[in-house]
């Protein structure tokens, strides 16, 4: 069940930012080499680690690093899964548990440091309220709020529903649960992260 519905929603957001990376002017290629650069500024910044400022390590490290953990982490879950209807083994998941505990870390500096960013005001939650009784669209800088949030509350779904199958409590029912809600929680992370990532890039552009 969860290879199909994964399949579908995962080619409807591909799709999705297919159209939505045309509609401003850049291709898979741009976005390609955007990446190598940002991979690139990662590299050099770590190696400049203690010189940087607080504002630089959050664009230069923490950002990309969490970027390229949730790539690695989605091929290795995604491809033996959704595409070959198989379990995580091999190279696959040891490289997907080296990655693990980095991504794991860079959530907690989200929320560490991007929280009084993001922090939902009363005003806030009024313009949620009176989009929803009118049924008109929240700005994007909103949009980035409620998505960070929910990024944050899915990573600690992602992170604890994996570390708690891990210790032999449970029998083999609610393991199986366990890992039914990782998947999920992760599939929903992955697709919310491109929407948050994209409405980012396209709010940074606008201003």
């Amino acid at each position: 069940m969860f290879r199909y519905i994964a399949f579908v929603l995962l080619v409807m957001t591909i799709g999705w930012l297919i159209i939505a990376l045309r509609s401003q002017g850049t291709g898979f290629k741009s976005l390609g080499n955007r990446l190598v650069n940002s991979g690139k500024i990662l590299a050099a910044s770590i190696r400049k680690i203690f010189e940087i400022t607080p504002s630089e390590f959050s664009v230069k490290i923490l950002f990309p690093a969490t970027v390229f953990s949730v790539l690695i982490l989605a091929f290795t879950g995604f491809v033996p899964s959704v595409l070959f209807g198989l379990h995580l083994s091999g190279y696959l998941l040891v490289l997907h548990m080296i990655t693990a505990p980095i991504f794991g870390l860079c959530m907690a500096m989200w929320a560490l440091i991007w929280t009084k960013k993001y922090v939902m005001s009363e005003k806030d939650w009024l313009s949620v309220w009176n989009s929803l009784k009118t049924k008109t669209n929240l700005s994007k800088e909103l949009v980035q709020k409620l998505l960070y949030w929910l990024l944050v509350c899915l990573s600690m779904i992602v992170i604890f529903s994996m570390l708690i199958s891990m210790f032999p409590i449970y029998g083999t029912n609610i393991q199986e649960m366990l890992l039914k809600i990782h998947q999920f929680s992760t599939l929903f992370f992955f697709i919310l992260f491109i929407f948050f990532t994209f409405l980012i890039k396209l709010y940074k552009v606008e201003k």
